[in-house]
C-alpha cells in the first residue's frame, strides 16, 4: 500500500487553513469566479459532450500506447540533435540536470512555473549546488521573494495583499512605496527580464509532447515560458511521461479545451511550440536542448489500474468546482492542489499523501467539470478503501463494519434513520454541540447538527406521488 503519509502534519496544516479565513475568502472568490467562466465557455461549443469524449479518447489512446509513443517522440528529437534522457525517479531527473549544468558551467538558471518540476523538488537541488535560480512567473516570482509555497495552480500569490508585495518589494528589491498594482508589476518584469538575459540555462516543463512531430508545447498568459526556453543557450524540459499525444489533430482538440476549462479563455495569450535546439538560420532558441522524461512512479500507476488520472491535462477546473480545496488550497503541502492531487499525491509522494483521499466532497462536481471526463469520485473512494485498510484503528474499522452493515439492510438502515432523529433532536437539532467533552469536542466545534425535519425525504416522496405500494417497499 502506497498511503503512508503523516497524518498530524496533515491535521496541524489543515487546521491552520481552516483558521486563515481572509485566505479562505479570496480562494473561494477566485475558484467561483474561474468555475463561472469555464462554463460560459463550454456552453460556446456546439456539442461540449463530444468533445470531452473525443479528448478523452484521445488521452487514453496515448497512455495505452505510452513505449511506442515516447520512442517516436524520442526519435524525433534527437534526429534534430536534442538530447533526451529517460529519468526513473526524482532523484535521477535531478542528478542529470544538476550534471548538465555543471558540465556547462552553469552559474545562473532562468526557471517557467512547472509543477511536475515542483514535484521533483528541482529547485532546493540547485540551489543547494550553489546555483542561482529565478522564478519567471509572476505570481511564483513573488513567492520566492517572500519565501512562500504557492497557494493556487492558476494564480500562486492570490492570497497577498498589495500592501504585503508593496513591502516585499521595498525590502528585496527596492523599490519605492507604492500601490499601484501596474507600477509593482512593471517593476517585477522588468528585473525578471534582466536577470533572464543573464541566465545560462532555461529551465520549462511542457504542458504536452507531441509523438509524430516530436514537438513539446508549454502554454502561458505572461510570455514568460517562451523567453525561458528560447533565450538562454541552454534549455532543460522536464516532461511527465503521461504528457504525450499522438497527433497535431489530438494537441488542437485538447488545446480547445485547456484553456476554456481552466481560466475562461478562448486560447492563453502565448502558445508555444518547439522541436529541440537552433537550427542554423533560425532568430532565435537555445544551442543545446535536454528533455527529460520523467516516469516517478507513472508506469507503476498504470500497472495498479490508476491510469485514468493520467489523462489530466493539468487545468486546474475541478480545483475550482470542488468546494473543498477553496477552504484550504496551498495549505496543506501537496505539489498537486485539488481532487485531481487528492489522487495524484498518494500514488506518486506517498509522504505526502496523509489525508489526500479525504480532502474531497465526493459530490462528482469534480467529475462534471473535468474536460476529460476523469471519474474522480471514484478513484477517490477506491483510495479511501485503501486507506481505511492501512491506517485505520481496530475500533474505526469495527464503526465502518457496523456502517457497511446497517445500511445493506432496508430495516435496519430505517430503524437508524428514526433512532437518528431522535438523537439529533435530544443533542440540539441545527446547533453546534459545544458541551461536547474531549475527544468528542475536537469533532463537535466545527460542526453543527443539522435540523431536524418535520418529515423524512422518503414520506414526502410518498406523499406526493400518492403511492401505498411504493410505501410498502420504502419501509421494512
Amino acid at each position: 500500500m502506497r498511503l503512508k503519509g503523516r497524518w498530524p502534519q496533515f491535521w496541524k496544516r489543515a487546521h491552520n487553513a481552516v483558521a486563515d479565513k481572509r485566505s479562505q475568502q479570496l480562494l473561494q472568490n477566485q475558484g467561483q469566479r474561474l468555475d463561472a467562466r469555464r462554463k460560459r465557455r463550454w456552453s460556446e461549443i456546439q456539442d461540449i459532450q463530444q468533445a470531452r469524449q473525443q479528448a478523452r479518447a484521445a488521452r487514453l489512446d496515448a497512455l495505452r500506447n505510452l513505449p511506442e509513443l515516447l520512442e517516436m517522440l524520442t526519435d524525433r528529437i534527437t534526429a534534430r540533435g536534442g538530447h533526451v534522457y529517460w529519468a526513473e525517479d526524482a532523484d535521477a531527473a535531478n542528478t542529470y540536470i544538476l550534471d548538465v549544468a555543471r558540465f556547462h558551467g552553469v552559474q545562473r538558471v532562468a526557471k517557467a512555473k512547472s509543477l511536475t518540476i515542483a514535484e521533483i523538488g528541482l529547485n532546493a537541488t540547485l540551489e543547494a549546488a550553489g546555483l542561482q535560480l529565478l522564478e519567471t512567473d509572476l505570481g511564483e516570482y513573488i513567492l520566492q521573494l517572500a519565501e512562500r509555497p504557492p497557494m493556487h495552480r492558476v494564480a500562486p500569490a492570490v492570497p497577498m495583499r498589495v500592501a504585503e508585495i508593496s513591502w516585499l518589494f521595498q525590502e528585496k528589491l527596492g523599490v519605492p512605496e507604492t500601490y499601484d498594482i501596474n507600477l509593482l508589476i512593471n517593476a517585477a518584469r522588468s528585473r525578471i527580464r534582466r536577470q533572464l538575459l543573464q541566465a545560462d540555462m532555461g529551465i520549462t516543463g511542457a504542458n504536452f509532447a507531441v509523438a509524430e512531430t516530436g514537438t513539446l508545447v508549454m502554454i502561458t498568459n505572461e510570455g514568460n515560458g517562451r523567453f525561458v526556453n528560447s533565450l538562454p543557450p541552454l534549455h532543460v524540459a522536464v516532461v511527465g511521461v503521461e504528457k504525450m499525444v499522438r497527433s497535431l489533430d489530438d494537441l488542437f482538440l485538447l488545446l480547445q479545451l485547456l484553456p476554456r476549462s481552466a481560466t475562461g479563455q478562448v486560447m492563453t495569450s502565448y502558445t508555444s511550440l518547439y522541436n529541440g535546439p537552433a537550427r542554423p538560420g533560425d532568430a532565435d532558441g537555445p544551442g543545446e536542448f535536454h528533455l527529460v522524461l520523467l516516469d516517478n512512479g507513472r508506469s507503476q500507476l498504470l500497472a495498479d489500474g490508476y491510469g485514468e488520472i493520467l489523462t489530466c491535462i493539468g487545468c486546474g477546473a475541478c480545483l475550482h468546482a470542488c468546494p473543498i480545496p477553496q477552504e484550504a488550497s496551498g495549505k496543506v503541502g501537496w505539489k498537486y492542489p485539488g481532487p485531481m492531487g487528492s489522487v495524484l499525491i498518494p500514488l506518486l509522494q506517498a509522504a505526502e499523501s496523509s489525508g489526500s483521499p479525504s480532502v474531497s466532497a465526493l459530490n462528482g462536481v469534480c467529475r462534471d467539470a473535468c474536460p476529460v471526463m476523469i471519474d474522480l469520485p471514484r478513484l477517490l473512494s477506491r483510495l479511501r478503501s485503501e486507506e481505511a485498510l492501512t491506517r485505520y484503528s481496530v475500533l474505526e474499522q469495527f464503526g465502518l463494519h457496523l456502517w457497511r452493515d446497517m445500511i445493506s439492510a432496508p430495516g435496519r438502515f430505517w430503524e437508524a434513520q428514526q433512532a437518528g432523529r431522535v438523537v439529533s433532536w435530544l443533542l440540539g437539532s441545527g446547533k453546534t454541540p459545544s458541551w461536547f467533552s474531549w475527544p468528542f469536542s475536537r469533532w463537535a466545534k466545527k460542526r453543527r447538527l443539522p435540523p431536524t425535519e418535520p418529515e423524512s425525504f422518503k414520506r414526502r416522496r410518498v406523499e406526493e406521488h400518492d403511492g401505498k405500494q411504493e410505501e410498502d417497499t420504502m419501509r421494512p
